[in-house]
């Protein structure tokens, strides 16, 4: 079986009814427990329903989103795949390859077999470029999400040495949450005008750089009145954490940009919109320190080895290897950097200098061996 199934995502229910009760149709019908996490995307249900109709020893081969390579709402169906049915062969396409004619959707072709168990090795080729991975290695580099990471050798040997020696998570370093402020639900209550309340959205954030700037613009600041009459029961809680200092991050980030994870410090007294994420230290860590390693190019390029898409999904971000240490000199140092690198890009100064210092200071923290940095290779195939 060969196909190209659709490629759609069923959500904006208010205004097409009809995706709503095609949804409660898929979830009723009891035939795709491994499509249905997250957002429904078509897709994973026609490569589901190709799998249950095929006989045994049957071949299935579709082009598809990339983000089932990666993405953890297609973790079960790609354990499934990869674990049950042999899957691996994978072509990969990057939206710069324009696998269609004026598309610009990043895409796949796999392979699977019916039945055949699990697949020893992965085959990942792009450009006529080909790789060979053992499979076993995808639990070590994609995690609890399983996702199909495009490194050579070097980067190989750099995610098995950071998955043996830094056992600790992202997530045990910051709480994270989205922004309080849905910019959809909440649309009635931003404002062009000053109403004393200054509103913080993706656009507003740069690499290490918040625009504070609180001159009347599209948007630019919230009714807070009518925004936590709204919020009812969570009001207080969300009035509390908007007076601490945060770290927040670019909720979408297209997946061609480097680096993809930008982040900043919001100060006391802005409320964060949902298109930015919203980190919150734990343990007593400075949040200079977190925003340091949230900007750092090894924290950018594990992310990137299992991010399937453009959004910078929480889900994904609290598994990232995180080093936990306790030598407040090392953790100082990521701090200092990165406030130089914020007081050069507040001034328009270049940061590259500042970058570097800051990139060796994390480093540092996570003891990486130098001989090992070489495979922070762009997580692509040679000659992208």
């Amino acid at each position: 079986m060969v196909g190209n199934p659709p490629y759609e995502v069923l959500t904006n229910f208010s205004r097409r009814p009809e995706r709503s009760r095609l949804a409660r149709a898929l979830r009723s019908s009891g035939r795709y427990r491994h499509s249905l996490s997250g957002q429904i995307n078509l897709y994973r249900c026609f490569v589901e329903r190709s799998l249950d109709i095929l006989k045994p020893g049957g071949v299935l081969s579709l082009i598809v989103p990339l983000s089932l390579t990666r993405d953890a709402a297609a973790l079960p169906l790609r354990r499934r795949l990869i674990e049950e049915h042999a899957a691996g062969d994978w072509i990969l396409f990057d939206e710069c390859d324009r696998a269609f004619p004026g598309v610009t959707q990043s895409a796949c072709v796999f392979r699977a077999v019916k039945g055949a168990g699990a697949a020893s090795t992965l085959r990942l080729e792009s450009r006529g470029e080909s790789r060979i991975m053992p499979a076993a290695d995808l639990r070590k580099f994609g995690g609890a999400s399983l996702g199909i990471p495009l490194i050579g050798q070097k980067g190989r040997e750099l995610r098995r040495w950071l998955s043996e020696h830094c056992p600790g998570r992202l997530e045990d370093a910051a709480e994270m949450r989205v922004g309080e402020v849905d910019q959809t639900f909440f649309r009635d209550c931003m404002r062009d005008e000053d109403s004393g309340c200054l509103l913080a959205r993706g656009t507003h954030l740069s690499p290490f750089l918040l625009d504070l700037n609180p001159t009347p613009g599209r948007a630019r600041f919230l009714d807070l009145p009518r925004f936590l009459g709204m919020k009812g029961a969570s009001a207080e809680a969300c009035r509390r954490r908007s007076e601490m200092l945060r770290v927040v991050q670019l909720g979408i980030r297209n997946m061609q940009s480097r680096p993809r994870l930008v982040a900043a410090l919001a100060p006391p007294g802005v409320y964060i919109g949902n298109s930015l994420n919203v980190f919150t230290p734990k343990n007593g860590l400075p949040p200079e320190y977190l925003a340091g390693m949230l900007n750092s190019r090894l924290l950018d390029w594990l992310f990137r080895l299992t991010s399937g898409n453009n959004n910078i999904n929480l889900r994904e971000m609290r598994f990232l290897p995180f080093p936990t240490i306790s030598d407040a000199k090392r953790i100082m140092a990521v701090a200092k950097t990165y406030r130089q690198c914020a007081e050069a890009a507040e001034n328009g100064e270049g940061t590259d200098s500042a970058r570097r210092a800051l990139d060796a200071a994390v480093e540092e923290c996570y003891g990486v061996p130098t001989e090992l940095l070489d495979g922070m290779e762009r997580v692509e195939f040679a000659g992208r």
